[in-house]
């Protein structure tokens, strides 16, 4: 079996692992409706040599995190309903008015 892996992130300073091999953001507030959309991150494995071998064993890969928009704003008419009328004697299940927003 193989010993033991390490892993280690690239240069990056928004992100950093534990070594429970978690990955955090430790960046500024994300926000969906800022340009930064995703980011790519280089993840590298390693494990030491065999007892046989002087070459360290590494793997690397590229991680892509996206940015995942929420809904955090509230919603809005458009427009705005001022007032609507309906007539008398109108029968049941008329429709009054298609909402929009």
């Amino acid at each position: 079996p193989n010993s033991e892996v390490t892993y280690t992130l690239g240069n990056n300073a928004f992100f950093y692992i534990t070594n429970s091999n978690e990955v955090y953001y430790r960046g500024p507030a994300l926000d969906y409706e800022s340009d930064v959309k995703s980011f790519i991150i280089l993840v590298n494995a390693t494990n030491p040599p065999a007892v046989s071998s002087d070459e360290t064993n590494v793997v690397s890969t590229l991680m892509v995190i996206n940015v995942i928009d929420q809904n955090d704003e509230p919603p809005v008419f458009d427009p705005e309903i001022d007032s609507v009328s309906v007539l008398e004697h109108s029968a049941v299940g008329t429709p009054v008015y298609n909402l929009t927003t």
